[in-house]
């Protein structure tokens, strides 16, 4: 399963600012900031959420963010985590505001135009891969030769689901589709990004429809 993005709206100046003055403020006054209006909104992690969305403005880990707490925030970037403190403030999702989600140990980007891959997904690729290394097996005792597995993915959104077999089967070749090209370019970039885009093709359309003019054979 994955997150069901927000609903679609203008996004207007954040109603939780975080305060300005004429100095600089360090990373930790931000951070100690930001989780009071994350935990005043509801947020289940508001400080995690609030290190998170720092490390993001200014470019660094969440590890290199602890060794630099006593650090002046830029004007800048001040500004900037004052707009994203807001929109989480909303309740819009982390990952849309960070454009990453990590699944499958690998980073992932996503957008508004693709559903957020949530942590239980990953079961699907536990599955996938049992069943695919079964009947593996199977093949290779009756024909002494590995098989050339093909899979496909209907629906592939972000592609993870894809992508992430592709990386565990580099004898696979796979097909992925999905009625909406922005959500296929979102695929695309993650296919390319983890190197799997060669053994990987996209298909746009409702459900089996793109897959009419294919005739090639699926063992998942």
């Amino acid at each position: 399963m994955q997150d069901k993005p927000p609903e679609t709206r203008a996004l207007r100046t954040p109603p939780f600012s975080l305060t300005t003055t004429d100095g600089m403020k360090s990373v930790a006054a931000l951070l100690t900031e930001a989780e009071a209006i994350l935990r005043t909104q509801g947020v289940d992690t508001p400080r995690l959420d609030a290190e998170v969305l720092l490390a993001h403005c200014l470019g660094v880990s969440r590890a290199q963010l602890y060794t630099r707490l006593s650090a002046e925030v830029s004007p800048t970037d001040h500004a900037v985590f004052s707009q994203v403190i807001g929109r989480r403030a909303r309740r819009e999702p982390l990952a849309y505001i960070t454009g990453v989600r990590e699944f499958w140990s690998l980073e992932f980007h996503v957008t508004p135009d693709v559903l957020i891959p949530r942590p239980e997904t990953e079961l699907v690729v536990e599955t996938a891969l049992r069943l695919l290394a079964r009947a593996t097996s199977n093949r290779r005792q009756a024909t002494g030769c590995p098989p050339a597995l093909r899979i496909l993915d209907l629906g592939t959104g972000s592609g993870c689901i894809a992508v992430a077999l592709a990386k565990e089967l580099p004898e696979a070749e796979l097909w992925a589709s999905d009625s909406s090209a922005a959500a296929l370019a979102v695929a695309q970039e993650n296919a390319r990004k983890h190197g799997v885009a060669d053994r990987l093709h996209f298909l746009q359309g409702d459900g089996f429809a793109p897959l009419n003019k294919h005739t090639a054979h699926f063992d998942l």
